[in-house]
C-alpha cells in the first residue's frame, strides 16, 4: 500500500498517504503512539494519522520531506531532535521519550524442553547412541536420553543449548560402570574418538567438559 502511493504520489502528483518504516518511526514520536508500529492494531492508528495528515497540495514535497526527515533526522537511533524542525509539537521528544518511541519489535518466546542425557562412563571410552535420521540431530550419535532422572549416577551441570525454534536445558548424569553393555544402535568409544566423530554440539561440550576433568 505504501508504494504504490509513493508511486501515484511521485509519478503521477496524486496526494496519496505513505507510511514506510520512517515515516511510522516520525509518526509515533510525533504523536506518541506506542507498540510496536508493525502490529496491526498500531499500524491502523498509524495509517489513520498518514490518512488525516496527508495534505491535498504540494504532496510530492510533504512526501519527500516525511521520508528524508525519517531518514536523516527522526533516525532509530541517536535521533537529531536539536535540529528538527517540529520539535516543538513532538510529543516524545516534549516528554524525553524519544529513546523508548517507536516500542521495538517484541523478541519472540522460545518453548522450552528438558532432557536428561545419560553417559554410561567405562575407563576411557564412553558409550554413544545413535539417534533416529527423523528429528533434531537425526542421524547422529549421542548419550541415551530419558525423561525421569535415575537414582544413580553423578549430576553433571546443567546448561542449556538454543535452536531457532525452542530452548533445550540438558542435564547430563555421568554413570561409571564396570562392564559395557551393548544394545542396538549403540557403540563404546574413547572420549578423544567420540569428540572427533558426527556427534551434537552440547554433547561434544559434555565430552570436553570430561576430559577437563580427567
Amino acid at each position: 500500500r505504501s508504494t504504490a502511493a509513493a508511486i501515484s504520489t511521485f509519478a503521477f502528483n496524486q496526494p496519496m498517504p505513505i507510511l514506510d518504516g520512517n515515516v511510522k518511526r516520525v509518526f509515533a514520536r510525533y504523536f506518541l503512539i506506542e507498540g510496536w508500529p508493525s502490529l496491526p492494531s498500531v499500524e491502523k492508528k498509524l495509517w489513520q494519522i498518514a490518512v488525516r495528515e496527508n495534505p491535498c497540495k504540494h504532496a510530492i514535497a510533504y512526501t519527500q520531506g516525511l521520508m528524508d526527515l525519517g531518514a536523516t533526522v527522526c533516525t532509530r537511533s541517536r535521533p537529531k531532535c536539536n535540529v528538527c524542525p517540529i520539535n516543538n509539537d513532538c510529543q516524545a521528544y516534549l516528554k524525553g521519550l524519544t529513546h523508548l518511541v517507536p516500542t521495538p519489535k517484541p523478541r519472540k518466546v522460545l518453548p522450552e524442553r528438558n532432557t536428561t542425557m545419560l553417559i554410561y562412563m567405562n575407563a576411557n571410552e564412553i558409550m554413544l547412541e545413535k539417534r533416529a535420521s527423523k528429528g533434531i540431530w537425526g542421524g547422529l550419535w549421542s548419550f541415551p536420553e530419558v525423561a525421569v532422572v535415575p537414582n544413580d549416577g553423578q549430576l553433571l551441570p546443567t546448561f542449556t543449548h538454543t535452536f531457532t525454534h525452542f530452548k533445550l536445558h540438558i542435564a547430563p548424569i555421568l554413570i561409571k560402570t564396570n562392564k559395557q553393555m551393548s544394545t542396538p544402535n549403540t557403540l563404546w568409544m574413547r572420549i578423544d574418538e567420540a569428540i572427533e566423530s558426527a556427534i551434537p554440539t552440547p554433547v561434544r561440550k559434555i565430552l570436553q567438559s570430561l576430559i577437563l576433568k580427567s
